[in-house]
């Protein structure tokens, strides 16, 4: 009886318990792929190395120490269940990565699903986001500075979903996009979150993150977003314009916009910040704010 209990016991902590695979350490300018990488004292020196040893769905984590331009960019997140993580320094707060050409930082699509990256300053090429979505499935991203100032170049966009690849059941929260004008010190060239083409996003949630001085618009979901959920983010926009802050497309149906406060400037805009080009009814619109009232879309 005593055995079974035990037992028991064993089992609902290890139930509990999240699952780890492998763990793998990068650093830049230490680093090299010819070590395991298993240890913060023989770390790998890119982390396509890292992801390279990473086994489909074993929640293998690689953690990067350092970084800047020692990968081949753009890096393709091309294993399932994969955490990449930025350990924080001194300053900037987290590792820092600017692309040598014209791509963004990182790729995720239909081969990386249920992926996850966090705590890292990207930047991203001109005609790129900082991060690309091409058709992936339940991503996480969380705690990212996007745009940063410290990162350098000229990123057109935050995150970015592509032109008519479906990426589902994402997660973006926490993050710090910042765009390149209305007195922000960021890079941003165009918008914060970005989607367009047909269905570019299901049943996505975008919440809790900062977006500032985005030259376009802050949150632009102007595809076929079906059941997209947008909340809790603050929008300092880049000018006193309709639609700067959150913008859903003729094709959007069943999102759901709420809590989201967005100005322009010391005092309350003039514009709306908020702008819904779907047919009457076909999204939902919950309490969202301009300055310190509340409004309807445009």
């Amino acid at each position: 009886m005593q055995l079974d209990r035990i037992e028991k016991t064993a089992d609902r902590i290890l139930y509990n318990v999240p699952r780890i695979g492998n763990v793998f350490f990068v650093h830049a300018f230490s680093g090299d792929d010819n070590n395991p990488g298993y240890t913060p004292k023989m770390p790998l020196l890119k982390i396509a190395t890292a992801l390279g040893k990473c086994v489909n769905d074993n929640d293998d984590y690689i953690f990067v120490i350092d970084c800047y331009q020692q990968d081949t960019f753009p890096i393709a997140v091309n294993k399932t269940r994969v955490h990449i993580i930025g350990i924080a320094n001194a300053y900037p707060s987290y590792p820092v990565m600017l692309p040598t050409g014209d791509t963004a930082i990182f790729t995720i699509g239909a081969t990386g699903i249920y992926s996850e990256i966090a705590k890292f300053n990207l930047s991203g090429g001109t005609n790129h986001g900082c991060i690309e979505l091409t058709g992936a499935v339940g991503v996480w991203l969380h705690h990212l500075m996007l745009g940063g100032a410290n990162a350098g170049g000229t990123p057109q966009d935050g995150i970015l979903f592509i032109a008519d690849s479906t990426t589902s059941e994402a997660l973006v929260e926490d993050n710090f996009i910042l765009g390149s004008g209305g007195n922000c010190p960021g890079k941003i060239t165009r918008d914060g979150i970005r989607a367009t083409g047909t269905n570019p996003m299901t049943h996505t949630i975008i919440r809790r993150n900062t977006l500032q001085g985005c030259p376009g618009i802050a949150i632009d979901l102007n595809g076929n977003a079906q059941g997209a959920h947008v909340l809790d983010n603050r929008i300092a926009c880049d000018e006193d314009a309709e639609g700067v802050g959150i913008t859903l497309g003729a094709g959007n149906d069943g999102c759901w916009v709420d809590g989201n406060h967005a100005n322009y400037g010391d005092t309350a805009m003039a514009a709306n910040p908020y702008k819904d080009n779907a047919a009457a009814g076909q999204n939902h619109w919950g309490l969202n704010y301009k300055a310190g009232a509340s409004i309807m879309p445009a």
